[in-house]
């Protein structure tokens, strides 16, 4: 603010003051006078008239002061409305504005772009008009009137005449809507723009085979911010689906028909027979019920109804039918047909190219015979591919309805993404609907850096990598653990020639130590010490003390894996030797020989541990069963020396 407006605002306030406390000075003195005048026409009543003027005066300059108050209220409020107006002036035009570039924006692509963007503006202009008038003055305010009526007559009257096509505006050309048509169509109008496609297959059963499923990119797209295309190819149905057939017998041939179309089957085999006890095209065998795929092969037989109904027909018009179709309608007439195959280019694969008897001719069931030739689809003769490119290829294979697939293969010499190889060679002959693959290649595979064994297999795997294991010794790699492979890390490998071998540590290698003569527990701590697995076991008794080494399966001095289990044979000492007594009452009591081999181990056992005895029965026409058998190697209660390790027999009677 300048200082010659500083200084007006100053003598405003200070004549607003002035005036304020002047009028106060007056109304005091007025007030004093009043008082005074009361008093004196109290005493005087001639002063009474003049005390009511004074009176009068004093009420008019309080209604005064009154309404200045009642005037400067609302000029304080209209102040603080103002402020409000303002912002919300600003934040309505800030809105408007956002939404206008939002709108714009979302509305670029289509194919109307032009409109949206005059009508946009148009609105746009209109509220900030609107919104303007809210804070200006009444001239103001009735010119963006004015002006705002007059846009809004401006966007009525642009809509209905470019609805009625009298304003053309400029339309850009657009991406259309490509599902449902076929391949080929799709190429030929995408190369017309120059737009890039990749393609992927997935099942339909809505879709035709080769037609497109979806796109990545709607259509009303602009067509010059498309530069790559993905769509969704349909491969068909999934012949591998699962389904559960029913039940069809007793069911009519319609309802099969209507199963077998709906549900995609490509494997089903009708057979039709005379039947005497059946109607006509009701099925009387199924070969599955269940659960099947859809190309499983399954066969249904249908009746003919009786032999004697059979009649001749009048041969209608086979030709472009399919070999299904036609070979049913001469079956569910008892026909029998022939059927060879041609190429046709006329004619599509599997359809029928010409049948003799003609169309008119009379047949006879059972005795005359149809002959059909069916159509290969177009002879095609594959073109030399040398010099070709993946969209060279592809154009021919659509071009001429063959079936396409994809693979990927890594390649030293042939760059990424560039055709390698095609699975049909020049000069083939082949038919339409033949299937070809076409391996691109991924470009050049070099090894990376492998941090653990699982990952060098996943990688090797997922490339298609052969590879021979090799395992050594290694005191600084960890058992399990790569020590090298065949190539270094960085250099190429094609996978369809070459095949790695990959060391693998064993860990540090461990010396097996002599363990015969040694005791369990030293042995036992030598194992830990060197990182071997020891077991034991007790071969017997010998001169060696009990619990001292006798035999290890691992020999000394070989170098073995950390962790390798030797198993290793303990003496059981010295042998002792025994004198046992067969007590009588252990066995005259028993009553059968099991019973008294039950107790004679037990017994036995007991008196002489480490000894075996072996127990056979033996009949005896002198004892009863249960007793010791009088030509028992080992008898009677005399007393038998007996030695541990070593086995001894007794008989017992039975």
């Amino acid at each position: 603010m300048s200082n010659k407006k500083k200084k007006k605002k100053n003598n405003t306030e200070i004549s607003k003051v002035t005036k304020e406390n002047k009028k106060n000075a007056e109304k005091e003195m007025l007030e004093k006078t009043l008082q005074g005048l009361k008093e004196e026409s109290e005493v005087n009543p001639d002063l009474e008239s003049f005390f009511e003027k004074v009176r009068e005066k004093k009420e008019e300059m309080e209604k005064e002061d009154k309404t200045i108050e009642e005037v400067i209220k609302p000029q304080k409020s209209e102040k603080k409305t103002s402020k409000f107006k303002y912002f919300l002036t600003f934040i309505c035009i800030l809105a408007t504005i956002i939404y206008y570039v939002f709108y714009i924006k979302n509305s670029f692509n289509t194919i109307e772009y032009m409109k949206n963007i005059i009508n946009a503006s148009i609105i746009l202009i209109t509220i900030i008009f609107m919104t303007l008038g809210l804070i200006s003055n009444k001239k103001t305010r009735n010119i963006l009137s004015y002006l705002s009526s007059f846009l809004i007559i401006v966007f009525v009257s642009f809509n209905l005449l470019s609805i009625k096509d009298i304003i053309k505006l400029p339309k850009l050309d657009v991406l259309k809507d490509l599902t449902n048509i076929s391949l080929l169509d799709a190429m030929n109008y995408t190369d017309k723009f120059k737009i890039n496609i990749n393609t992927i297959y997935e099942y339909s059963d809505n879709i035709p085979e080769g037609y497109i499923i979806m796109q990545d990119i709607k259509s009303g797209t602009l067509l010059k911010k498309v530069k790559d295309l993905n769509l969704t190819i349909s491969s068909g149905p999934n012949y591998d689906k699962e389904l559960i057939i029913s039940n069809f017998i007793g069911r009519t041939l319609d309802e099969l028909l209507e199963y077998i179309d709906v549900n995609h089957l490509n494997n089903v085999t009708l057979n039709f027979t005379t039947n005497d006890n059946v109607e006509k095209d009701i099925i009387t065998d199924q070969s599955i019920k269940g659960e099947i795929k859809r190309n499983t092969s399954i066969t249904f037989t249908i009746s003919l109804g009786n032999k004697h109904g059979l009649k001749e027909i009048t041969l209608e018009d086979l030709n472009n039918k399919s070999t299904f179709d036609a070979t049913l309608y001469l079956k569910r007439n008892a026909i029998k047909y022939e059927l060879s195959y041609d190429y046709s280019d006329t004619i599509k694969k599997d359809h029928v190219i010409s049948h003799d008897p003609v169309k008119g001719k009379k047949v006879k069931p059972d005795s005359d015979v149809v002959k059909l030739v069916i159509s290969k689809g177009k002879k095609i003769i594959v073109p030399d591919f040398s010099n070709a490119s993946v969209d060279d290829v592809v154009n021919w294979i659509v071009e001429n309805n063959l079936k396409i697939a994809f693979k990927e293969k890594y390649s030293t010499t042939i760059e990424k993404d560039k055709l390698l190889e095609v699975s049909v060679k020049k000069d083939d002959v082949i038919s339409e609907g033949t299937k070809i693959t076409i391996t691109t290649s991924l470009g050049s595979l070099t090894i990376p850096k492998f941090n653990s064994l699982p990952e060098f297999k996943s990688w090797a795997s997922e490339n298609n990598i052969g590879y021979d294991e090799k395992y050594e010794y290694s005191d600084s790699v960890a058992k399990g653990n790569i020590i090298s492979l065949s190539k270094k890390t960085g250099d190429k490998i094609d996978p369809a020639k070459d095949r790695l071998t990959v060391t693998i540590s064993y860990g540090k290698a461990v010396t097996v130590p002599n363990f015969v003569g040694k005791s369990k527990s030293n042995i036992l701590n030598t194992c830990y010490s060197v990182g071997l697995n020891c077991t034991f076991y007790y071969v017997g008794y010998n001169n060696l003390a009990y619990d001292t080494a006798t035999t290890q399966n691992v020999a000394s001095g070989r170098k073995v894996v950390s962790g390798t289990y030797v198993n290793i044979g303990l003496s059981s000492g010295p042998a002792k030797t025994y004198t046992i007594y067969i007590q009588s009452e252990w066995y005259s009591q028993s009553g059968s020989a099991d019973n008294t081999i039950n107790i004679l181990r037990q017994k036995l056992n007991a008196a002489a541990p480490g000894v075996n005895f072996n127990f056979i029965k033996k009949s005896s026409n002198s004892y009863p069963p249960g007793f010791i058998h009088p030509d028992s190697p080992v008898k009677g209660p005399h007393g038998v020396n007996v030695t541990q390790g070593h086995t001894y027999t007794i008989w017992v009677t039975q």
